[in-house]
């Protein structure tokens, strides 16, 4: 009898259930496309701006599409408060540039694949007279389609790690393998007293990776060991969707000791940070309905997306091993 009466209900509610189903069609509003805003500038180095227009959600992704994308009719310039510099456009198909497009792909992070199929076209001072300087403020100035653009960021002295070294992920041990040993890169700070200090690490195998790389959510505040030398590990970043090997079987996440490693290790001021933490936030959330939606902020004031950042940045080479 209970079995009958269990069956039933079951029944009764699947009926229940598929008569609440209803089609819902969702009309999106058509947004008019804004100005993205990819722009950075290093200790050292001359700026480089990347301007696009965003895209519709459900518009295509193809390499076509990225190129029509790419906004070339911009007046941009970056000023230290002393001198201003416009910033000239240079494209992947000027015939002067195409030896240099490996090491453009390293400075920008564009595949270079990419830079040789599509006409890719950055922002930056030709001439060098406008390179980083550790505290000063750089303000970015654009203009386009009769709209300006003006972003602030202060380049902070480098803070440079203390240590770095290959340190063997025991988790991932396997004798029997012919890759038996796999690990991380082990780190330590001292940070300077005084709350406010902000990073974000890349790292760059060398002959293995086509650009610095960063872990999704890779920048952290002193707001927990602020004036206090503290120890890290970070596990290996790897390209989007990468089907490579050693990114999707036992070698996920984790180094060779063999590997040798350019560690890229910046400081950043708040508005860099805060950007880069939302960003981290959506990118984590990966279009989960479940999760809270997060608002990307921004330092660029005018109604563009994205954000101009400067790095205090120090580079050491770490030759791994066991």
């Amino acid at each position: 009898m209970r079995t009958i009466a269990r069956y039933f209900t079951t029944f009764f509610l699947t009926l229940f259930l598929f008569g609440c189903e209803k089609d819902i069609t969702l009309n999106l509003p058509a947004n008019p496309p804004l100005l993205v805003v990819e722009a950075r500038m290093d200790l050292g180095e001359p700026p480089l701006v990347i301007l696009t227009k965003s895209q519709g959600y459900f518009a295509p992704t193809d390499l076509s599409t990225f190129e029509k994308s790419i906004v070339t009719d911009a007046e941009v310039e970056v000023s230290d408060g002393v001198q201003t510099q416009k910033l000239s456009v240079i494209c992947s198909t000027d015939s002067l540039l195409q030896p240099f497009l490996p090491q453009i792909s390293t400075a920008t992070g564009i595949p270079l694949e990419q830079l040789t199929q599509i006409k890719y076209c950055i922002y930056t001072g030709i001439s060098g007279t406008l390179l980083g300087q550790a505290g000063k403020t750089y303000t970015l100035t654009i203009r386009h389609e009769n709209k300006t653009y003006t972003a602030q960021s202060t380049l902070p002295t480098p803070i440079p790690l203390d240590t770095i070294y290959w340190k063997e992920n025991k988790n991932k041990t396997n004798l029997s393998d012919p890759i038996p040993y796999l690990g991380f890169l082990h780190c330590r700070l001292t940070d300077p007293p005084g709350m406010g200090n902000c990073y974000r690490l890349f790292a760059r195998r060398i002959t293995k990776d086509r650009r610095f790389l960063t872990l999704n959510r890779s920048v952290f505040e002193d707001k927990f060991f602020d004036g206090k030398t503290f120890d890290f590990d970070v596990f290996r970043a790897q390209e989007p969707n990468s089907t490579k090997p050693d990114d999707t079987g036992r070698q996920r996440f984790n180094y060779l000791p063999t590997d040798t490693v350019i560690v890229k290790y910046c400081t950043i001021d708040r508005d860099v940070f805060e950007f880069y933490r939302s960003f981290g936030v959506e990118v984590g959330n990966n279009g989960n309905p479940f999760s809270t939606p997060a608002v990307i902020k921004t330092n660029i004031k005018g109604g563009a997306l994205g954000v101009w950042a400067t790095y205090g940045t120090s580079l050491d080479t770490v030759y791994l091993s066991r």
